[in-house]
């Protein structure tokens, strides 16, 4: 591959101009990679690639020329034991005599590959509970569960409905973010969220600083933290405007 140079003239790819899903329910193994840089207009002739990252490594996939600007192509996931993993999309441009320039490039989005019901594998299991008093808890007496109310089995009509998941998510996100911030039991050492934080900031070093304030400002910058971690993941995944797609989809049929 060839080495690669900053351009201080590159474009910005925002979160919303490309996404990274597995290609099938439960099984991550394959990527479906889409993208749509249209109103960037880089040449058809930029090479694209996209970056993954765990704490395991990095790896970078070549996925052809920019073209019209749309595309989406089904790749092997580099890292096919993580659930969690970092996306970074890039364009450059061939030089005659040096290295690549970057003509565009993305922040790195947190993907989360697998959140489903009762799933080992997944970061966040979900757990119908016909007892449960609210709609939905989580249950943090190991790694985050979530449970969801299935009293007089509503679990089946809530999971059929594409705004009420994605609702949750934010909240979901931002209480399991002040736990582990906090350092709450064993939260530092659960599986895969350390690796979904740090694409946030949240290295060592910084979860040191948070430890190391009085308790009011802890407590302070900790929710300040929390909900931003929430809000940057909700825009990154596009969800209000996923949900919105989803629920005229359903008005239509």
């Amino acid at each position: 591959m060839k080495r690669t140079l900053n351009n201080t003239n590159r474009r910005k790819i925002t979160q919303e101009q490309y996404s990274v899903v597995p290609a099938s329910a439960g099984d991550f193994t394959n990527l479906i990679v889409e993208w749509d840089l249209v109103n960037l207009s880089l040449s058809s002739t930029d090479a694209l690639t996209i970056e993954f990252a765990t704490t395991g490594g990095r790896k970078r996939i070549e996925l052809g020329e920019v073209g019209n600007g749309k595309g989406k192509l089904e790749i092997p996931n580099p890292f096919n034991t993580a659930v969690v993993i970092q996306a970074t999309l890039r364009a450059s441009a061939d030089t005659q005599d040096g290295p690549r320039l970057w003509t565009a490039v993305s922040k790195g989005k947190s993907v989360i590959l697998a959140i489903q019901e009762n799933e080992d594998s997944s970061i966040l299991p979900i757990v119908p509970v016909p007892n449960l008093t609210r709609l939905w808890a989580l249950n943090f007496s190991g790694n985050p569960v979530l449970e969801v109310c299935n009293s007089q089995e509503i679990y089946a009509n809530l999971k059929g409905n594409p705004a009420f998941f994605a609702s949750l998510v934010p909240a979901i996100v931002q209480e399991i973010a002040e736990r582990y911030l906090l350092g709450i039991g064993e939260s530092r050492n659960w599986d895969n969220w350390p690796i979904f934080f740090e694409n946030f900031g949240l290295s060592a070093e910084e979860l040191d600083r948070f430890d190391a304030l009085d308790v009011d400002t802890r407590l302070n910058e900790i929710m300040d933290k929390s909900r931003a971690i929430a809000e940057e993941y909700s825009a990154q995944m596009s969800i209000v405007s996923r949900v919105v797609t989803q629920l005229k989809e359903l008005e239509n049929d």
